[in-house]
């Protein structure tokens, strides 16, 4: 079999939308499975919408990604890197200019006034090159091609016009400029989205018109939300971005990508990066659409932060916050990482757990019904207080916090959730939570004082009101 060369032709208009990011990785894993090349494309000839930022946020989530490239546009934007440049279409308008003058003089494409020309009204002549091209559709000619995910297509030239490959404005559209790199830069396999289904034929017809041989074709699966209608931002959180910001590993995120529109053979689920390359194959597609699921999503993520070593999730919570890079203890975050992986779900909660040993981010949640609460919670906190006065050391061990506990139930006669509660509250600010003989330790004598004198002064001030 002949190497694999594909790419991923991304609009520089927005974000990248996961449906763009599960194509990059589909192109990615196949390319990278049969030793063939991935390129990067950027189409970029919507001025009115395309923007540097959009652009440098698309290279960035792919780099977060590490769906990495092999051609095309630098991670920088300042040079193109292989030998089938450039890589951006506003770049390659001689390129285009030479195919639309080949096609007119063979009699296979025209100039017509306007864009928005009635097909019945076109008037031909102008060879100034300020006008739109068309090409010429043969009529009641069958064009068929293998889909590789949907089998045998066959479509009918009469259900086409003459339809418009240049632009006014000398701007190839998407379908004329597509057809040109892709076969320029050798691309064999074109794996794009179901949206893009009917513009193959139009593709078909320009390749037959310059002779080339097309490549062959995958129209992916839609990507559908909760309620069955095309994945949009009317769901919520739909571009890699914003699930970085929500704390989604990338591992998990390419996890769950590639399951929209794909699955294995014997129905795994989890996967780790580095055997996606051997799994993943063009066999397991399946056309049907796919439903985008968040909590499966979040699922994925709480899988993937279990198994994950804590020095490379240490990176990871780093990058996710840089600020707590500077503000936390490392040797704390290593040794709260095994308590808490198999509570949290995202990073967010992570760095929230993290947060908890911050005096300085210390805040409490009371939620106090009766005047008795208050009286129960100050009896159990003073006598926690008191005895943390008693201790010289820097931290306090799991055997001395059971004997305090012991004490304090004795004295309070409480057990249960009306002992720890108000402990909990002490401690972490609120009555809920982490396992207090795992997390106390962790937390110096001073800050456990620290805080436990700011609930007393709250409840204080509660009963003053």
């Amino acid at each position: 079999m002949n190497p694999y060369r594909v790419r991923f032709a991304p609009s520089p208009t927005g974000s990248l939308h996961v449906g763009g990011a599960r194509t990059a990785l589909f192109n990615y894993l196949l390319a990278k499975k049969y030793s063939g090349k991935f390129i990067l494309r950027i189409e970029d000839t919507d001025l009115e919408r395309n923007t540097k930022t959009a652009l440098a946020a698309q290279l960035r989530d792919l780099n977060w990604l590490k769906i990495q490239w092999d051609e095309g546009v630098s991670i920088d934007e300042n040079k193109d890197f292989g030998p089938h440049g450039p890589y951006r279409q506003t770049q390659r308008l001689d390129i285009y200019n030479k195919y639309i003058k080949e096609l007119i003089e063979n009699n296979k494409a025209y100039y017509v006034d306007s864009n928005n020309d009635n097909s019945s009204e076109i008037k031909v002549a102008n060879k100034t090159g300020k006008n739109a091209v068309k090409i010429k559709v043969a009529m009641n000619k069958d064009y068929e091609f293998f889909d590789l995910v949907r089998g045998h297509i066959k479509i009918n030239s009469n259900t086409l016009e003459d339809f418009i490959i240049l632009r006014s404005n000398g701007l190839p559209v998407y379908n004329f400029g597509n057809a040109i790199d892709d076969y320029l830069m050798g691309i064999t396999h074109v794996f794009r989205a179901e949206e893009h289904l009917y513009n193959t034929i139009k593709q078909l017809i320009i390749y037959e018109a310059l002779g080339f041989s097309p490549p062959k074709f995958a129209h992916l699966s839609l990507i559908l939300g909760h309620d069955k209608q095309k994945l949009s931002k009317r769901h919520g959180a739909v571009s890699v971005d914003a699930y970085r910001q929500n704390g989604i590993l990338p591992e998990a995120l390419i996890n769950y990508m590639v399951l929209l529109g794909w699955n294995p053979k014997d129905n795994t689920e989890f996967f780790e990066s580095n055997e996606l390359i051997h799994r993943f194959d063009e066999s397991g597609f399946n056309a049907a659409p796919a439903v985008f699921d968040e909590k499966k999503l979040e699922w994925l993520n709480s899988l993937h932060i279990r198994k994950m070593p804590d020095k490379l999730l240490f990176e990871r919570i780093c990058e996710f916050d840089d600020s707590l890079v500077a503000s936390a203890n490392a040797d704390l975050i290593f040794k709260l990482l095994p308590i808490i992986k198999p509570l949290v779900s995202n990073l967010k909660m992570i760095v929230n757990y993290i947060n908890l040993f911050n005096d300085e981010l210390f805040k409490v949640s009371l939620d106090i019904q009766t005047e008795s609460d208050i009286s129960n919670l100050k009896a159990v906190i003073n006598l926690w207080y008191n005895e943390l006065l008693t201790f010289k050391e820097e931290f306090l061990s799991r055997e001395q916090l059971a004997s305090v506990f012991e004490l304090i139930a004795q004295e309070t006669q409480y057990s249960g959730k009306h002992l720890f509660q108000p402990l909990r509250l002490a401690v972490l600010g609120t009555p809920n939570g982490l396992d207090l003989l795992k997390i106390i330790p962790l937390i110096k004598v001073d800050s456990l004082k620290f805080r436990s004198n700011k609930v007393l002064n709250q409840l204080d001030a509660v009963v003053r009101t």
